[in-house]
């Protein structure tokens, strides 16, 4: 079986680099791990060079210094905007690799966390969730509205010393829609499609 996805792999990378020789507007990279076992793969022809660029240069990958090395190859440019968990070495990577694209942060991977960081019974018992859930999933308000919506939670919820919240809200303009909602976003700021 192992064999066989190596083989598969040989012949599908393979395939996409003869492509790459003979057609000039397709552009591909892949790079495996110390197993040969294929890791990463970017690759686009010229009609999709043109919608990436219509979605505004939005890329939304585990980002490491190697794949981030292999989009540039692969495309021959940086992203506009880079959207990744929370993760420093993928922050550190991008900070290095890709110097002019903006990082964002994922808005499900931080919320994702709230239950675990402010306790499963204010989450389910209040409505603390919704209210929070109100001013981060929107694009709607400014940051004013933002600042005053998200001050009002905290003090109606007693949350001033949470040191989680007080590290996401921080960051907010890396995750937040009412600090960048003029930037064409393409409605992306998960890597994940879950909600």
């Amino acid at each position: 079986m192992a064999d066989t996805i190596v083989d598969d792999r040989a012949v599908f990378t393979r395939n996409l680099m003869k492509k790459k020789e003979h057609l000039p507007d397709f552009s591909c990279e892949y790079f495996t791990d110390d197993e040969n076992c294929l890791v990463g793969l970017f690759w686009s022809d010229g009609e999709s060079k043109r919608n990436y660029q219509v979605f505004g240069d939005i890329m939304s990958f585990d980002a490491t210094y190697r794949s981030n090395r292999c989009f540039l190859k692969a495309f021959g440019k940086q992203p506009d905007v880079v959207v990744t968990a929370q993760d420093p070495v993928m922050k550190k990577a991008i900070e290095e690799v890709f110097t002019g694209s903006r990082h964002r942060l994922c808005m499900w991977h931080v919320m994702h966390k709230l239950s675990t960081k402010v306790g499963v019974t204010l989450c389910n018992t209040t409505d603390f969730k919704q209210r929070i859930c109100d001013i981060v999933w929107t694009d709607s308000l400014n940051p004013t509205e933002f600042e005053v919506g998200w001050h009002s939670v905290i003090q109606d919820f007693d949350l001033s010393d949470n040191n989680w919240l007080a590290d996401i809200y921080d960051m907010r303009e890396s995750w937040i829609p009412a600090y960048y909602r003029d930037e064409l976003m393409s409605g992306l700021m998960r890597t994940t499609s879950r909600y």
